[in-house]
């Protein structure tokens, strides 16, 4: 009888199994994130620290860049052959279940099995040949955040500027874009701080490696090395790997 394995809540046979993505963000990625999370507080304090009060809706524009910093994640799935994107995208590797441990189960099963494991650690795969239907090379680069930079450019033309709001009910108690203690000066920091969080962000995303699809249909990105990405495509295609076939003897070279 096949193997199973419970992964949340699902039951799942291990021969249906066509991978095991493990994808971390990297170096880059960790280091934007974690700049975007404190520019984004940083920005609200500065903002407030120059209006006298945080009683004032520009502060919440610090929600944005660590709303972009909580989206910098990995990536933890295993695919089953009769996945939809739904079911693959709900089901997340976690708990009690390794990769390592549950590649080795793989491995077992179906010597074939194909493993990568990142440089430095940022990723981990076990891809089965035999449960993937095509792969095609792939390279991703995010342009969203070319929309915050819109947004706190306009803030920054806007800032130094003071909006006459008038005796509009409500609106004239926010006090928008006027700096009364401090000045728009400090308002200007946070906001550059937030335009090179935007450009680290789009540098950071840029990706390559592979796009998989399964026989089932279900299909995913897996960055890698372009080293790795051309053992797949010879594994895939059968051809004897590079680092591991042996020279031709003179004779077979004439």
């Amino acid at each position: 009888m096949t193997k199973a394995i419970r992964i949340g809540r699902t039951l799942l046979q291990m021969d249906s199994i066509a991978w095991i993505k493990v994808s971390r963000p990297g170096h880059l990625e960790l280091a934007t994130s974690w700049f975007l999370l404190a520019t984004g507080v940083i920005f609200a304090l500065l903002v407030a620290w120059a209006k006298g009060t945080l009683w004032n809706l520009e502060s919440l524009l610090g929600f944005i860049p660590i709303r972009m910093a909580l989206g910098i994640r990995g990536s933890y799935r295993v695919a089953s052959t009769g996945d939809s994107e739904d079911s693959y995208q709900d089901r997340v590797l976690q708990g009690k279940h390794r990769p390592a441990d549950l590649a080795q189960d793989l491995q077992a099963l179906d010597p074939q099995v194909l493993e990568f494991r990142g440089p430095r650690k940022e990723y981990f795969y076990a891809l089965r040949p035999n449960r993937i239907a095509w792969v095609t090379p792939w390279f991703e680069f995010n342009l969203w955040p070319l929309g915050t930079m819109l947004l706190f450019g306009v803030y920054w033309f806007m800032a130094p500027r003071s909006l006459d709001l008038g005796s509009i009910p409500i609106l004239e108690d926010l006090y928008l874009l006027t700096f009364p203690v401090h000045g728009p000066g400090p308002a200007l920091v946070g906001t550059a701080l937030v335009l090179f969080g935007s450009i680290l962000a789009m540098v950071s995303s840029f990706k390559q490696g592979v796009e998989v699809t399964a026989v089932g249909g279900v299909q995913d990105n897996f960055p890698m090395t372009s080293g790795h990405r051309t053992r797949l495509f010879e594994e895939l295609a059968g051809a004897p790997r590079s680092d591991t076939s042996p020279e031709a003897s003179p004779e077979q070279q004439v």
